[in-house]
């Protein structure tokens, strides 16, 4: 059954490739549909004395409704911090500053208007000591 389709596929690019077909009409082409996707530019976080710092650009701000920023102790268990408005800005900040030593991994998430959500990569800091 695979070769069947295979075969059909090799003969619809053959058939596509020509000028002409068979009733003398220019085959319709195929064209690439190109969907807009949000990307993380870069996601950083870095220590502010004791708290943490969080920096992050997207690609496409105005595919944004809002972001989430979460935090995990043991990188795998992550709560939600607060939402973040996108307003049509690349540039986001957030400031941590309830931490407790240790290792503390974060990511945000960007909620898109068309329902999906796009997770960036999860960064780690460690804070020796509080106060």
């Amino acid at each position: 059954m695979k070769a069947i389709i295979l075969i059909a596929v090799i003969a619809l690019y053959a058939n596509s490739a020509n000028t002409t077909n068979l009733t003398g009409h220019q085959p319709l082409s195929v064209k690439a549909l190109k969907v807009a996707t949000q990307e993380f530019g870069y996601f950083r976080v870095h220590r502010m004395r004791n708290d943490a710092s969080l920096n992050w650009t997207v690609s496409n701000p105005q595919d944004a409704d809002f972001f989430t920023v979460e935090r995990s102790y043991d990188g795998t268990n992550f709560e939600s911090l607060c939402d973040i408005e996108c307003a049509g800005n690349a540039t986001h900040k957030y400031r941590d500053n309830t931490v407790f030593p240790g290792y503390i991994y974060y990511r945000v998430k960007s909620f898109q208007h068309d329902g999906s959500v796009i997770t960036s990569p999860v960064e780690m800091l460690r804070i020796v000591k509080r106060g």
